[in-house]
């Protein structure tokens, strides 16, 4: 499974179109250079985001006033402007980061495959990529085998803190359109499902228009050994710096009986190590599929969703697909 470099002749046989499609080529000679140039320009794109977010923002109170919602937050009556005009003692925005699992396990790859063991270069990578792995389904088999983000993988788990840290760092020096600033969020309702059906390719193995990782879970196309595992791996970042929220969705099998004791010890082990926000689904599997056969005889079946409880059998049916194909977890 080990590629060796490809001459240039194999290089021609990759269709014009892909080619030409290709970014300019990427000179990094090591992951410290290529991290660098990659926040660099992911930190860039954050703030033209944030740019837009404040031009919008400074019109919202024409649009969209708030008074009701005003009144119950600090400062809003004792300076009689609505929150959208900065009334509020504190005038946060958020910005959410989409497929933190993603990203952690791009990176990991990009490191491990390319600078240190070598069995990949950029050059090919972005081959693979723009081929979205089709003739290279065993490097992609390769790179699925590396260790993943919420495996509990001391590397994997360093990576992620510093990221994390680094990006929040960042968008703490955003101003918002309030007056305040911009504050981190893993809170993404269905972004992870909306955004990645427009998303290419990416290094971790991660096929075009495959969802990518919901809020700070890892890949549930390769998941933990246990919760255990996701919950030390969380642990390791400081999610202070994600005042917006971060949240952690779990599909827990008490169809199949868990008992309350394990179900608090694992409420109070996610605190414990630091987790911010839990939401979990305690329906089995088997119990979801058949409200999807038999809508009827469910229609009092409710799920989490985005932060919210929705009826099941209400949903749409690529929404209830999804919600049926999170990663079970043994406890």
């Amino acid at each position: 499974l080990c590629l060796q470099p490809l001459p240039p002749d194999d290089v021609a046989r990759v269709p014009v179109a892909v080619r030409e499609a290709l970014p300019p080529q990427i000179e990094a000679e090591n992951f410290e250079k290529f991290y660098a140039d990659y926040l660099r320009e992911l930190t860039r794109l954050i703030a033209l985001g944030a740019e837009w977010g404040v031009r919008l923002g400074r019109e919202h109170w024409r649009v969209n006033p708030c008074p009701w919602f005003s009144t119950t937050l600090l400062g809003c009556i004792d300076a009689g402007l609505d929150y959208t005009q900065g009334g509020a003692q504190y005038n946060q925005s958020g910005i959410a980061l989409v497929g933190l699992g993603t990203v952690v396990d791009a990176l990991f790859a990009i490191r491990t495959a390319v600078f240190e063991e070598r069995w990949l270069s950029l050059a090919e990578l972005r081959t693979c990529l723009a081929m979205n792995w089709q003739g290279w389904e065993a490097m992609r088999a390769r790179v699925r085998r590396l260790p993943r983000f919420g495996h509990g993988h001391p590397e994997v788990d360093a990576l992620a803190a510093r990221f994390c840290r680094e990006v929040a760092a960042f968008i703490r020096t955003l101003p918002s359109e309030r007056g305040g600033t911009f504050q981190s969020s893993c809170f993404v309702y269905y972004a992870f499902s909306t955004m990645g059906a427009q998303t290419r390719a990416t290094p971790d193995g991660r096929r075009d228009g495959e969802m990518l990782t919901q809020g700070i879970a890892g890949d549930r196309a390769a998941p933990p050994a246990s919760l255990t595992d996701l919950f030390h791996s969380l642990s390791r970042i400081d999610f202070r710096d994600f005042p917006g929220n971060a949240v952690l969705d779990l599909q827990l099998p008490t169809g199949a009986g868990i008992p309350p004791q394990t179900l608090s010890a694992l409420m109070r082990t996610f605190a414990a190590l630091g987790g911010p926000t839990l939401q979990v689904n305690c329906v089995s599997v088997k119990t979801l599929e058949e409200a999807q056969r038999h809508p009827e005889q469910y229609r009092d079946l409710v799920v989490r969703i985005s932060g919210l409880s929705a009826h099941f059998v209400c949903l749409d049916q690529r929404v209830q697909d999804e919600i049926i194909s999170r990663a079970l977890l043994p406890v």
